[in-house]
């Protein structure tokens, strides 16, 4: 590979204004892995997360005259990948949604969630900014410093913002476990079941 050495930035600069075909490939290769990862995190579903990491490499291309070299990549592509996840995710809410009136038009049961749907669930509570550093940090596996980068803060600031998002997570995720079973009140002249 001839763009070992070469950063992002320049590789995005030589496919911009020459259409490189090297240069883009490089940059796909180097963020491939991570923004899979991230997409995994946020969409719950690896089949989505591929869809959804291959439309935002196709916006990328798309998009790539609107890149600003005096500016770092790596943000300009995350926020990328970031609107194309929040588009698919709400086009997966609205299939969800339709699927869950047919099955209720259809009078069948709801399947049992999975540990993976069930973290996705708790994900889904937490607002948009603790979604994302925690899929930075633990989906992406970044350090602290990189995650610092792409939200443009201090290291500190992002270690901050980690802790303080694990810890709203663990405290929904309490009072989800510690949620009283749900009682149901029949009418007094109802039929007792068997």
């Amino acid at each position: 590979m001839q763009f070992v050495d070469t950063n992002d930035e320049q590789l995005m600069v030589r496919f911009r204004m020459s259409f490189d075909q090297e240069a883009i490939r490089t940059l796909l290769l180097r963020y491939h892995r991570s923004a899979l990862a991230l997409a995994r995190c946020w969409l719950g579903n690896t089949a989505v997360a591929e869809d959804a990491v291959q439309e935002a490499f196709i916006r990328l291309v798309r998009e790539r005259d609107r890149y600003d070299a005096s500016r770092p990549f790596a943000p300009w592509f995350w926020r990328i990948l970031r609107n194309t996840v929040l588009d698919t995710a709400r086009g997966v809410q609205r299939y969800e949604q339709r699927l869950r009136v047919l099955a209720l038009e259809q009078d069948t049961a709801p399947a049992l969630a999975t540990e993976q749907e069930e973290l996705h669930d708790l994900l889904a509570i937490l607002d948009a900014e603790d979604r994302e550093i925690l899929a930075l940090r633990f989906a992406a596996g970044l350090p602290f410093a990189e995650i610092a980068a792409r939200l443009g803060c201090s290291e500190e600031a992002a270690k901050k913002k980690g802790q303080r998002a694990l810890a709203r997570l663990r405290a929904v995720r309490q009072r989800r476990v510690a949620l009283p079973a749900p009682v149901v009140v029949l009418p007094s002249d109802a039929p007792v079941p068997d």
